[in-house]
C-alpha cells in the first residue's frame, strides 16, 4: 500500500497548493475550515490535514487552493484543480 503524502506550498504572491501522492480516492468539490484543520470534501467523503494559523488565513485570503494530485507512480501528468473554500 502507498502512504500519503501531502504538501501545503504558500507563493510569495500568497496563492496557496497542495500537492498530493497519490491522488485522492474521491474527486473533491471543495475546501472548508473546520476546528483549525484543512478539509478537502467531495461526493460523501473527505480528507482532514492538521494546518498552522498562517496556512489557514493565507487559503482565506484567495478564498481556496490548488490542488495537484500526482500519480502513485508511471508517467501520467498530475490532475490539478482549483478547490474555493465553502463557508
Amino acid at each position: 500500500m502507498t502512504e500519503r503524502v501531502a504538501e501545503f506550498l504558500v507563493s510569495d504572491s500568497g496563492g496557496v497548493t497542495l500537492s498530493v501522492r497519490p491522488p485522492l480516492p474521491f474527486v473533491p468539490d471543495g475546501v472548508r475550515i473546520r476546528s483549525g484543520r484543512i478539509e478537502i470534501y467531495g461526493e460523501t467523503k473527505r480528507l482532514l490535514f492538521d494546518a498552522t494559523a498562517d496556512l489557514i488565513e493565507a487559503i482565506g485570503q484567495v478564498s481556496g487552493l490548488l490542488l495537484i494530485e500526482h500519480p502513485a507512480s508511471g508517467p501520467d501528468d498530475p490532475r490539478e484543480l482549483e478547490l474555493l473554500l465553502a463557508d
